[in-house]
């Protein structure tokens, strides 16, 4: 190789040295999400740890509700002419029973705060299980209407 190639080389080298630290700075620069007024960095790092707090938090529900009996806390109000109406989610979490829901092992947690910030605490977790038991309940009477039009 000849000293002109060798030098083309080297700064083709250093174009593409120059192109990922760029690349590096522009993934590592932060960005801002707007949330509740409070300006969070939304690097990689923070995505993490949000996805493990979400993470965690799935964890801890299944550990902390008595699903059991969290599937007894009704879901439907039944009317006249067929209808069959759920609850909504909000009224559906007003409705669960701090003395059943929350296994007895977790009871400790009221020592130190309400049961409404536990649910608030895991609203996300309890409205995904409020809108899964829906979708089985309508399922079910879907599959009931169509066997009993069969």
């Amino acid at each position: 190789m000849n000293k002109k190639a060798l030098v083309n080389e080297i700064l083709d080298l250093y174009d593409t040295i120059d192109n990922l630290k760029n690349k590096v700075a522009q993934y590592e620069k932060p960005k801002q999400n707007h949330e509740d007024n409070n300006c969070i960095e939304e690097t990689p790092k923070n995505i993490v740890i949000k996805e493990l707090d979400g993470k965690a938090k799935q964890l801890l529900f299944k550990e902390v509700f008595n699903d059991y009996e969290l599937s007894y806390t009704n879901i439907e109000v039944k009317e006249y002419g067929g209808e069959i109406n759920f609850l909504t989610f909000e009224q559906w979490v007003k409705a669960l029973d701090i003395k059943t829901v929350v296994r007895s092992g977790y009871k400790y947690l009221l020592d130190n705060l309400t049961f409404n910030e536990i649910k608030e605490y895991f609203r996300v977790e309890l409205n995904n299980y409020f809108n899964q038991r829906v979708n089985d309940k309508k399922m079910e009477i879907v599959r009931s209407k169509k066997d009993e039009n069969n």
